[in-house]
Parts: structure tokens; C-alpha cells; sequence
């Protein structure tokens, strides 16, 4: 499950401050067009599709966020290119305040620029004002980005 702040620009967004949590970097790419989405992994191709859950507007402290429980399905292997597809080669620098926390902060870079941010969870927690450990890290990493006091 996504967590995003649509309150924040991605320029406010500097890596350098949590780079010390960074856990894990990986590479992407995909092929988009009208006919659908493709992942493209270990010189394979997948069909990929999202579920269908509704956006989720809450407020999180001071924060405007939505919540984002679709998740990415990878269907069989696919043999076919789109006509006009468009590469996309996305980059994701995934942080962690601790070891076996249910919070991941995600960056995704976009030709070496962030394209997007999200807090990841690892559960499908939905009330996270109540939960007071998500709450928490997810106000860790904030004052870390020095985004909040």
C-alpha cells in the first residue's frame, strides 16, 4: 500500500538526508502504450495490470495524503510489442528506518531526476493515525527531509 503527500513538491525532496537508510536500489523498465502496460525483466517481457481499489483522501497530521492500495499483477510472459510503445526506465531508491520496519520510503527516479515519492507499507494498515508505529516512522522520515518540525 502507497502513501502519498500530494502537499509536497518533488523539489522539496532532497535524497542526500536519508541517504544513511538507504536498503535496497533497483531498475525498471517498461513499455507503455493504449493497449496496455508491459514490464520488461531478464530480457523477458510481462503483461502487467493494476487493481481497482478507490483512492483514499485522509488527513495525516498537518498533511493532505491518499492512500493507494492497487497493486501492480504481472500476468504470463508476453511475446507481443505494442506499436508506439514508450520506454520508460524508472529507478527505485527504497529506505528503511530500522530493520523489519513496516514503513519504506521510495524514491523513483526518472533520467537521474526524482519522478515521484511514496511511503510503502507492508501491510494494508488503512488507519495509520491510529497505528502510533507507522505514524511514527512515516514523521521520521518526514523530519529527516526536513519537511516537518
Amino acid at each position: 500500500m502507497k502513501i502519498y503527500f500530494p502537499g509536497i513538491p518533488i523539489s522539496k525532496i532532497n535524497k542526500e538526508y536519508i541517504k544513511k537508510y538507504l536498503i535496497k536500489e533497483d531498475k525498471k523498465y517498461f513499455l507503455l502504450s493504449c493497449e496496455g502496460f508491459i514490464q520488461v525483466q531478464r530480457e523477458k517481457m510481462y503483461r502487467i495490470y493494476t487493481s481497482e481499489f478507490s483512492l483514499i483522501h485522509e488527513k495525516f497530521d498537518n498533511f493532505e495524503i491518499i492512500i493507494d492500495r492497487n497493486k501492480w499483477i504481472k500476468e504470463e510472459e508476453w511475446f507481443q510489442l505494442y506499436p508506439n510503445a514508450i520506454e520508460e526506465h524508472i529507478e527505485f531508491l527504497t529506505h528503511q528506518l530500522r530493520k523489519g520496519s513496516f514503513v519504506e520510503f521510495v524514491i523513483e527516479k526518472k533520467n537521474n531526476k526524482i519522478s515521484d515519492f511514496y511511503f510503502l507499507l507492508k501491510n494494508n494498515e488503512t488507519n495509520i493515525n491510529n497505528n502510533i508505529t507507522i505514524k511514527e516512522d512515516i514523521l521520521s522520515f518526514l523530519s529527516q527531509l526536513n519537511l516537518c518540525k
